[in-house]
């Protein structure tokens, strides 16, 4: 009888070995990139040389004609063809053309900065809406400002229905102080929002806190983190099949382990 052909178990042995050499240089690997990931992160965070902004807006909401005072300080920027960026990001979000555009670098409430500031006209805050803008002053100021402080003068009936927590997600983050009544005839409303990704350029969030509990974003997440278990249990299962030695159909169909035992070096058994 030849016996040239190996037993199943030396080829589950074989299989093994194949999947060894594979895992062990994937797993330094991952191991490398475990540690040189808080590496990179702080590496990132040292060269982040973005500023802070200061903006305030003061909105007439009886005004008969549209249009709100903006202004916007870079800290220690003196750069003004960034801050004609800014200018014109913010009038695009605001499907708008922004007025009476005006350049100052002095300014008594800020003593420590020697930047410019530029002031404009432009709407910002929708009549009856209920919500002070947030997003397009992130979007149009994240490459350039790591925190942004915003200041909302409202003046005339407004009732308030934006975030009053704080809100968090991977790129940024902000909390929102508004007055004890939001029906005053003039109230202040501040924002203090920390941007973490100086390449934002959609924010997640949406104007209204109740609808970011119904936003397409959250069931994503849940369905990729079902999508991301279902691999994980797959692959368990191929690695459990590479692993567990193999059975053998015996001659009464029912199944034999084959013994554990040495390759033959060749030869003929009679």
């Amino acid at each position: 009888m030849n016996m040239h052909k190996l037993p199943d178990v030396v080829m589950v042995r074989s299989r093994r070995r194949r999947f060894l050499r594979l895992f062990l240089p994937l797993s330094c690997f991952l191991f490398l990139l475990g540690l040189c990931g808080p590496l990179l992160t702080a590496a990132t965070a040292a060269a982040d040389t973005r500023t802070e902004a200061r903006v305030g807006i003061i909105s007439d909401q009886t005004a008969p004609v549209l249009g709100d005072d903006v202004s916007i300080r870079l800290m220690n920027v003196s750069d003004q063809a960034m801050l004609d960026r800014i200018v014109q990001a913010l009038g695009a979000k605001f499907n708008a053309v922004p007025v009476k555009v005006v350049y100052t670098r002095e300014n008594d409430e800020f003593p420590q900065d020697a930047g410019l500031a530029v002031s404009f006209k432009v709407p910002v805050v929708p009549r009856g809406a209920g919500y002070l803008p947030i997003a397009p002053f992130v979007e149009a100021l994240a490459p350039y400002a790591k925190r942004l402080r915003l200041a909302y003068v409202v003046k005339g009936p407004f009732v308030y229905r934006g975030y009053r927590e704080t809100y968090s997600d991977k790129d940024i983050s902000f909390t929102v102080k508004i007055p004890p009544d939001g029906n005053n005839q003039q109230a202040f409303y501040s924002m203090d929002v920390a941007i973490s990704n100086p390449s934002l350029t959609s924010v997640a969030f949406t104007n209204y806190p109740e609808q970011g509990n119904k936003t397409p974003a959250r069931n994503h997440l849940r369905i990729a983190l079902a999508l991301g278990a279902a691999i994980i249990i797959l692959a368990l299962g191929l690695l459990l099949a590479l692993l567990l030695p193999r059975k053998k159909q015996g001659a009464g169909g029912k199944p034999e382990m084959i013994p554990d035992r040495e390759a033959p070096t060749g030869g003929t058994n009679d």
